[in-house]
């Protein structure tokens, strides 16, 4: 009890967080409330599928190292410490499997949680306060638009969950000389997610010299003691990583993220000025870059009350001109790295970013929340011809870009974003009238920020995907892949004739060929889809009904739901599914004619297929090419 009451603000957050993740699952009809899971995007095609594979490899004591279940076989270490290694991924065990869009849901709304609780506990530490203010802030900071927009990525949430614990750890350090905090908590957040840990790694390089900047006075030999510590520090959470960053970096340099060369182009068609309204709760987030006619900006909004301190920060007196440039830089510095294509290209692992940009956006919401709390408390300093400024600008800027047509806004949106200007306002008004005592002031400005939060989530949310359509089959395809299991001891392959998710292998647990990931072979990805298979050339490539050649060499042996009437081809009727058997399939290593080395594996896939047996085997007739009329002549 005595801890609960020493931290009883941080449960609050916890506590409240909890409340709003549960009224947004419930008004979108979300599982457990509803009928509705949060498979979307890559979500659904990806992350789903592999996280039910580590259920399944995990509970039948399957090897880490490679899998068989997708894109012909790729270690498995890759998809893990790409999309799986997220230490709250132990949930999925207390779901049975036909539960597990449930434990999806729980995953996600537990670090948006904790993402809000971590942030309370940053601003109780480091500013030395603790009432309902750091719950507001850390409320706002766990519901972000960041979090709104890419909820789906779950893997991304732990970069917002941890980063202020490791900030807390680099304040520790130089506090106090104590690195633990610091180097625990930025090797977990590198195991979690290697992608948005070496992000943060940037930023922990700018934090500790805010953070030294700020709190020290300038001593020679004081900075460099702090610097040689924090390099240390950092050197050995590099040491204690390396364990899996080395395996991965030889590995990343086989998949299409790592082949770009450096840009000072831009790829992003970025303009200043979309930064102001998209500072604004409870606009349009931007998800993609790509095949939109929006332009891709960051999200950055996290709620009007951060906003609307942080801009008063710079009006306040009793803030010093120090504070206050060490603020503008480190906001310049991200500003700067959203307009300017080679710095933006750094952030995100020298590599354009695939439809979804400013992936480290979430790191300048972090800035915003903490200096938003820093100006409220010296917000007395204000004078209100500035706070009321800062409003009529906000309102004023508003109306002009939803007349202007800015893409993120709509009729819906304006008038949720000029209605909480307004309500804040007053609220502000309330503060310098003290026209309420500050209990009630702060539980005030809490339930505000929680309608806030529902509200703006809610409008920009549209949840519709039918969880229980999706696992509707799931045990009869599991039924059947088991009993083909328990039959035939080969090796083969198995393939849906028209696909789920593009990583059907891991979802349904077999030998697939089909794949979705990052961390695919790119080379692989080339090829498939040159002799037959459709794809994008990059990191993906999907199995359609193909040629008897194509399944032969490729072990696939049996086929799910309806083909075409090939006599080659065994029909199985015992199943509730259509399930074909390929009685011609070869094990996955075979020997093949020297003369492969000069197969070529460019035009008509026909003729590559046709290429590949006559350098593999010198039989040149496997294939022949017929006119449509000699197919209606034989109908």
């Amino acid at each position: 009890m005595k801890f609960i009451k020493k931290h009883k603000y941080i449960f609050i957050t916890f506590g409240l967080s909890f409340l709003v993740i549960n009224l947004l699952y419930l008004m979108n009809g979300v599982l457990p409330y509803g009928k509705n899971s949060l498979l979307t995007v890559d979500f659904y095609y990806q992350y789903g599928p592999l996280l039910n594979e580590l259920v399944d490899r995990i509970k039948e004591g399957g090897s880490f190292l490679f899998s068989f279940n997708d894109g012909l076989g790729i270690p498995f270490f890759r998809n893990f410490f790409n999309y799986l290694s997220s230490p709250l991924n132990i949930i999925l065990f207390l779901f049975k499997q036909e539960n597990i869009l449930t434990a999806f849901s729980v995953i996600i709304g537990l670090k948006a949680c904790l993402s809000s609780t971590f942030l309370a506990y940053y601003l109780k530490k480091t500013f030395k306060k603790d009432n309902l203010f750091i719950c507001i802030f850390g409320l706002l900071y766990g519901f972000s638009s960041y979090f709104v927009a890419y909820y789906w990525n779950l893997m991304w949430l732990d970069g917002m969950m941890l980063l202020p614990i490791i900030c807390l750890g680099i304040n520790k350090l130089i506090d106090k000389n104590k690195i633990s905090l610091y180097v625990i908590s930025l090797v977990l957040m590198l195991f979690s997610n290697y992608f948005i840990g070496y992000m943060i790694c940037i930023f922990c390089v700018f934090y500790f010299f805010m953070y030294l900047i700020l709190t020290n006075k300038f001593k020679l030999k004081l900075y460099l003691k702090k610097c040689l510590l924090f390099l240390f520090a950092s050197l050995l959470v590099g040491a204690i990583s390396a364990f899996f960053l080395i395996p991965m970096f030889f590995a990343l340099k086989s998949i299409s993220a790592t082949g770009d060369s450096f840009r000072f182009s831009t790829y992003f068609n970025f303009n200043f000025l979309y930064l102001i309204p998209n500072s604004l709760s409870g606009v349009i987030p931007t998800v993609f870059s790509n095949g939109t006619s929006t332009t891709p900006i960051p999200n950055i909004a996290c709620g009007f009350l951060p906003l609307i301190c942080s801009l008063m920060l710079f009006f306040n007196k009793d803030i010093s001109i120090k504070k206050k440039s060490v603020f503008s830089v480190l906001l310049l510095l991200f500003i700067f790295s959203f307009n300017f294509k080679p710095i933006d290209f750094i952030w995100h692992g020298f590599h354009v970013p695939n439809d979804l940009p400013y992936r480290y956006s979430f790191i300048y919401i972090f800035l915003i929340i903490i200096f938003g709390y820093y100006s409220l408390l010296k917000m007395k300093s204000v004078k209100p011809v500035y706070a009321i400024s800062i409003f009529v600008i906000l309102f004023i800027s508003a109306v002009i870009f939803y007349f202007t047509n800015y893409f993120n806004f709509n009729s819906e949106n304006i008038v949720y974003i000029l209605l909480c200007l307004f309500i804040y306002f007053l609220v502000y008004l309330i503060y310098k009238l003290k026209a309420m005592d500050k209990l009630k002031f702060q539980i005030l400005l809490t339930v505000l920020t929680m309608i806030e939060i529902v509200a703006g989530i809610d409008i920009n949310w549209n949840i519709t995907q039918d969880g229980k359509d999706f696992m509707k089959d799931y045990q009869s395809y599991k039924y059947i892949i088991d009993d083909i299991n328990e039959n035939d001891n080969s090796f083969y392959r198995m393939e849906r004739n028209s696909f789920k998710t593009l990583n059907d292998g891991s979802w349904y647990n077999y030998n697939g060929i089909s794949t979705f990931s990052s961390v695919a072979y790119e080379d692989v990805a080339r090829l498939m889809i040159d002799i037959g298979l459709g794809g994008n050339y990059i990191n993906s490539y999907y199995y359609q009904p193909n040629t008897p050649i194509f399944d032969m060499i490729f072990s696939l042996k049996y086929t799910f739901e309806y083909r075409n009437d090939n006599p080659l081809y065994i029909y199985h009727d015992k199943y509730d599914i259509p399930v074909y058997e390929f009685p011609f399939s070869i094990n996955p290593v075979f020997a093949v004619n020297k003369d492969l080395y000069d197969w070529n594996t460019y035009g008509n896939p026909f003729e590559i297929q046709k290429d590949f047996i006559y350098k593999s085997t010198g039989i040149s007739d496997i294939l022949y090419k017929i006119n449509s009329f000699e197919i209606i002549d034989n109908n």
